[in-house]
């Protein structure tokens, strides 16, 4: 197989404690217990801007700590990225974050058949999702143009979603993202939770084999089985609202004067971009809901710039931050959005701990015997 190239810094210790909690697969002990948050926090979950070196740690990082991920890079280390050409004429990098070790040693494969001058000078790489988290936060700080990361699923995942789809008759004709895996309660919605230190933790889980074996070994066998039912939700948009708010915090932060740093040195300039799916998602609560009504009607306004209606909100959210940042006074558009995260994905995520595959926690403890070359 080809040589791995690296195991962070501060990866082998971290995975070590995941693939002793992560052993509990195989047992019924896993409808008791969750993988620890490792009592040190890495300074990868602090923000590495040199503008801003006394950044606090990340607040979702580490619950990333512990999700072994998959790059493709250069023999330096540099990851490969593809160059996208964009409508405007201009051109996106994108790096490929893979979650199975197997579908980036594919790739690997693939790019050396196809230019064999790159025999021995591409491999695989292993990160924790932490540090492709930090990264993207931080490209975002230091780059107008940043690289973006892909992620790519196996296929594996992409079918296990497609079944869960399939088992609740809903016609999802390609899913979009990395899937991941939870439950909840036929009967109320809520999630089917488990014990960590005295609290209920949502487990999530990268592999629906793992949320299976722990449903069956729960509750009252086939009699709470029957009362669960699947949920599947976008790695991408999880991640996305992660940074969401804790752009937002640093936002509120500055304009309570408590932060002095420089706007334009953080995520803010980005955040009108990042934004974007909240408001379409109080769009599309219809004419209904009167917050809706009233920015679907100020997406009329002529002063906004952009034909396309994505161009149009992010445009009016661009004002919305300038007039918050201008007044320090929220307006209706950005208090309405702190609800939509409040009441939605957000105010789950801090009880939210990720679970990642057995194909992932194999692949590591592999490495960290020695096993793989």
């Amino acid at each position: 197989m080809q040589r791995i190239h690296r195991i962070s810094s501060s990866f082998c210790s971290i995975a070590s404690a995941a693939i002793l909690s992560l052993g509990l697969y195989g047992t019924g002990a896993i409808a008791q217990e969750a993988p620890a948050t490792p009592s040190t926090v890495p300074s990868i979950c602090a923000s590495q801007n040199p503008a801003d070196p006394a950044a606090s740690v990340s607040r979702f990082c580490p619950k990333l700590l512990q999700i072994p991920v998959f790059t493709v890079t250069n023999a330096d280390g540099s990851p490969i990225v593809t160059s996208v050409p964009l409508a405007d004429g201009s051109s996106q990098e994108i790096g490929g974050v893979f979650l199975d070790p197997n579908d980036a040693q594919a790739f690997v494969t693939s790019l050396q058949e196809r230019q064999p001058e790159l025999l021995g000078q591409v491999q695989v790489s292993v990160l924790t999702l932490a540090e492709i988290y930090e990264a993207d936060r931080d490209n975002h700080i230091a780059h107008e143009n940043p690289m973006e990361f892909a992620y790519v699923p196996s296929r594996q995942q992409l079918q296990q979603a497609a079944d869960v789809f399939a088992e609740q008759n809903l016609d999802i004709e390609r899913f979009d993202g990395v899937p991941l895996f939870f439950a909840t309660s036929r009967a109320n919605g809520g999630y089917m939770t488990i014990e960590q230190d005295d609290a209920s933790v949502i487990p999530v889980f990268f592999d629906k084999t793992s949320l299976d074996r722990l449903i069956e070994n729960f509750g009252d066998g086939e009699a709470f089985q029957n009362s669960v039912q699947y949920e599947v939700l976008r790695l991408e948009r999880v991640l996305q609202t992660m940074q969401v708010l804790e752009t937002i915090e640093q936002l509120d932060q500055i304009v309570a004067g408590t932060d002095e740093t420089a706007i334009e040195a953080t995520l803010i300039p980005n955040l009108p971009k990042m934004m974007v799916p909240e408001v379409l998602a109080i769009l599309s609560q219809g004419e209904s809901n009167p917050l809706a009504a009233s920015i679907a009607v100020r997406l009329q306004d002529s002063e906004l710039s952009g034909n396309t209606p994505l161009d149009r909100v992010e445009s009016l959210l661009t004002q919305e931050l300038d007039n918050l940042i201008e007044s320090g006074t929220p307006s209706p558009v950005w208090q309405s959005i702190r609800e939509e995260l409040d009441t939605g994905l957000g105010n789950t995520l801090e009880q939210v701990v990720f679970f990642p595959s057995p194909t992932s926690v194999q692949f590591i403890q592999n490495l960290l015997n020695g096993t793989e070359s």
